[in-house]
């Protein structure tokens, strides 16, 4: 993703992404930065990228779903990556002020991404192919961190050349978007919206796809309205949108606040970049591999999608949990710390194959529309994380330090220290319950039968339960068919 978190190093400014948010290196934009901007401007510079992303969700999601994906997904990416090429000119003509207003357009243009691409994945994919093609498509953004922490760190400590293009703070924002211009072009140019749209296509693929994606694949026809008031008193919904909220306050509490909590150990985890790009790789690979799993399992005809769908979840949830749970047991160790991250976010990896497809199960006509929902209503998650983490840390250890002005003596600091990670537990203990309450939500309350008001005209629903690999069936014989 053009946005790609990037920490800069030897004065520069800090990229945060939709998939992953990094602990900005606050210190370095103050004592060696370009730019002298206080605590205050920071705080909007890093938060301002939401505002935008927060309000397009659900706009993303209604026009993917009715005017289509493939020109929102990529103009989205597109205008992201000019913003981001456009954002070192506009902190140095603009200030803060101007770098501030590239940063919520940016938040803007990306958040019609996700719900499009889920809309994107309602089309192209039969319930059989779900969990595959969302783990690998997903898992790009993890790769894409993998990539683009080493690569900023490298290009931000090379003195600049070619005009500016590489080396120095405002090359990763060059290349970055450079990239991702590259890619909208490559993606206009060889993405079809459907596969009606297809140039070539063969047929047997294509009747399997209209046979299994119906309801998602329609077009040329006047779409009926949205069923507004049966999503918004959908007991599956709501159940979805706890679940995505809960997934979002562990996920932010491992990734963003990680970096402080190592730093409380005495561990610069940001300095090792092995270590801190293992966590997206692992969770990458979890990812992919139990999409793959689930789709297998699924296909066998032994289990139904529902019952599939809650075991990866829950052991995703659960699993998380466990390993907060641990962490709280082992003390100052920086090895066992660090593995048991790594555990963590490999493990919450599986939900990929959880409630990440669940929007589409419940509804493909309308699936970006309802990632749109709860999507939005999960990256609050993201903004009130960071608030209870600090309350926690203020409530326990105290709002000065608990320390003496004139330092205190070793005693005090010992104390403090003791404190602080008495504190950390508390936080870790929060992040596991939210784990462990969404994911109960989720077994007791989720669907993944195909809702009647996603397509009301309809005689029957096709329930995506024991019954419906019997479209894999179906896919088999279009396949030999292709051979």
């Amino acid at each position: 993703m053009t946005n790609s978190s990037s920490l800069v190093r030897s004065g520069g400014l800090n990229q945060t992404s939709t998939t992953s948010t990094l602990m900005p290196d606050l210190e370095t934009l103050n004592s060696e930065g370009e730019f002298e901007w206080d605590e205050k401007t920071k705080a909007l510079v890093l938060g301002s990228f939401f505002w935008g992303y927060i309000l397009f969700q659900l706009p993303g999601g209604r026009l993917a779903d009715s005017l289509g994906s493939k020109w929102l997904l990529g103009g989205g990416i597109l205008f992201t990556s000019l913003l981001t090429v456009a954002s070192p000119l506009a902190a140095r003509l603009g200030g803060s002020a101007a770098f501030i207003a590239c940063r919520v357009l940016e938040g803007v243009f990306e958040g019609v991404v996700i719900p499009s691409t889920h809309s994107m994945l309602a089309k192209w994919f039969p319930p059989t192919e779900r969990s595959t093609a969302s783990g690998v498509i997903y898992s790009g953004g993890f790769i894409g961190t993998v990539i683009a922490l080493p690569l900023s760190a490298l290009l931000c400590d090379t003195p600049p050349a070619m005009f500016g293009l590489f080396g120095g703070w405002p090359s990763v924002f060059y290349l970055i978007g450079i990239a991702g211009v590259v890619w909208s072009v490559l993606w206009f140019y060889l993405v079809s919206e459907t596969p009606q749209s297809h140039p070539t296509i063969s047929q047997a693929e294509l009747r399997m796809l209209l046979m299994t994606c119906q309801s998602a694949c329609r077009t040329g026809e006047k779409k009926a309205s949205i069923p507004w008031q049966s999503i918004a008193t959908s007991g599956p919904v709501w159940a979805l949108a706890a679940t995505h909220f809960g997934q979002n306050w562990g996920f932010y509490t491992l990734l963003i606040q990680m970096p402080r909590y190592f730093a409380e150990l005495g561990f610069d985890l940001k300095s090792n970049g092995a270590y801190s790009a293992l966590p997206y790789l692992s969770q990458a690979v979890l990812a992919t591999s139990a999409g793959f799993l689930c789709d297998r399992l699924f296909r066998s005809g032994h289990f139904r999608l529902a019952t599939l769908r809650k075991a990866f979840n829950s052991m995703a949830f659960a699993g998380t949990a466990a390993c907060l749970l641990a962490i709280t047991t082992i003390g100052r160790d920086h090895l066992l710390n660090i593995l048991l991250l790594v555990l963590a976010l490999s493990v919450n990896g599986l939900s990929m194959a959880g409630y990440s497809c669940t929007h589409i199960d419940l509804s493909p006509r309308y699936s970006g529309t309802l990632m749109g929902i709860t999507n939005c209503l999960a990256t609050f998650a993201g903004v009130f994380s960071p608030i209870a983490v600090g309350q926690i840390i203020s409530l326990v250890v105290g709002a000065d330090g608990g320390v003496d002005g004139d330092g205190g003596d070793g005693g005090d600091k010992v104390d403090l220290a003791e404190r602080s990670l008495q504190a950390w537990k508390y936080v870790f203990y929060l992040a596991a319950a939210v784990y462990l309450l969404t994911g109960a939500i989720f077994v007791l309350f989720a669907s993944n039968d195909v809702q009647e008001w996603n397509d009301p005209s309809s005689s029957s629903s096709m329930k995506n339960s024991k019954s419906s690999p019997s479209c894999e069936k179906y896919q088999k014989k279009a396949d030999t068919n292709c051979d």
